[in-house]
């Protein structure tokens, strides 16, 4: 083997050593974490601009999607779902700290006009929602719709 082949393989070789190391590897989400609860069906829909969708059926598959330091925010439908505060629950029984529920939902938020991705064609988008008053308080911490988008950087 010529000079310039041996170089070649001995690029390649390097090459691969940098590239196998994080072959098949997705980085953890970190920062602040928008999951939608629903099904796929109804994330495909209508869902939160840049929010992810981890199904409740799928949670304890895609908790190691997320880094334990990011800021989580579990949204579902509207105020009467409960899938949200369900899901906060599981992910700080597995040590994540920095979780919240966000109950308005999507419908809430469709409503508002605020960022949206999906053909939004589903009934309970349109329908009012209003929040009831609860009987024993949730240990899980509420961020409100205006919260949320601030911190998403949709109001300032």
């Amino acid at each position: 083997m010529n000079i310039q082949g041996r170089i070649a393989g001995f690029g390649l070789l390097i090459g691969l050593l940098f590239w196998l190391p994080g072959c098949g590897q997705e980085a953890k989400k970190s920062g602040l974490v928008v999951v939608n609860v629903l099904d796929k069906e109804l994330f495909d829909d209508c869902h939160i601009a840049d929010s992810i969708n981890i199904p409740l059926d799928e949670l304890d598959q895609k908790m190691d999607k997320i880094a334990q330091n990011a800021e989580v925010v579990f949204y579902c439908s509207n105020y009467q779902c409960t899938g949200s505060e369900y899901a906060a629950s599981k992910f700080r029984a597995k040590g994540f700290e920095n979780v919240s529920v966000y109950e308005g939902g999507m419908a809430e938020w469709y409503q508002a006009g605020l960022p949206i991705k999906g053909d939004h064609l589903k009934a309970y988008l349109s329908k009012p929602s209003q929040k009831f008053e609860e009987e024993e308080p949730s240990s899980i911490p509420i961020i409100t719709m205006e919260q949320l988008a601030k911190k998403m950087t949709l109001l300032r």
